[in-house]
């Protein structure tokens, strides 16, 4: 990202507090697949330090201008698998992550129950994904598994990336509700 797009999405987090998220919820299990943008990330930061009363400077690696898919609902009643991240453009074209990992996670919680979920992740370069996109999260067969095979759904409008992903060339307001 250019030291313009940093400094205004600095600003924009001084000047709004909330920033929602883009995420798809499994029935009532939970959020099973979140999208969160590097611009996304660092106007939410600099918003969570002005509320404290000082600066945010993001770090280097925040400076890509990256777009980060996450799945697998990892709470301990209800959790859900996922294994593979697929995205794609409006036109039906994959896009290629610039990284992935996926596989299992050991999770705690405060009474001591542990428990595995599988969850994936993939890393993706903004410019494919401005005028929105389709993330396809996949557990079971089709993701290599033979068993509990399911796939969920996201599509991100052209709206929700500018709007919500600040991938818009001036981020700016939320529009109303």
């Amino acid at each position: 990202m250019s030291d313009m797009l940093v400094t205004t999405l600095v600003d924009l987090g001084r000047r709004r507090a909330e920033f929602p998220e883009v995420s798809r919820r499994s029935g009532g299990n939970g959020t099973m697949m979140v999208v969160q943008s590097n611009r996304q990330v660092i106007a939410m930061s600099s918003a969570k330090a002005a509320a404290a009363g000082s600066t945010y400077a993001p770090a280097p690696e925040l400076r890509r201008d990256e777009i980060t898919v996450t799945c697998g609902d990892i709470a301990a009643r209800h959790f859900v698998h996922c294994d593979q991240i697929v995205v794609t453009t409006p036109a039906n074209r994959p896009v290629p992550p610039l990284k992935t990992s996926a596989g299992p996670e050991t999770f705690h919680n405060e009474s001591g129950a542990t428990w595995v979920v599988r969850r994936a992740m993939a890393v993706f370069p903004v410019a494919p994904l401005k005028d929105g996109f389709v993330v396809t999260g996949w557990s079971g067969e089709k993701a290599g598994f033979s068993k509990d095979s399911q796939s969920w759904t996201l599509v991100v409008t052209a709206e929700d990336a500018v709007n919500f992903l600040l991938l818009g060339p001036t981020p700016g307001p939320l529009p109303p509700n």
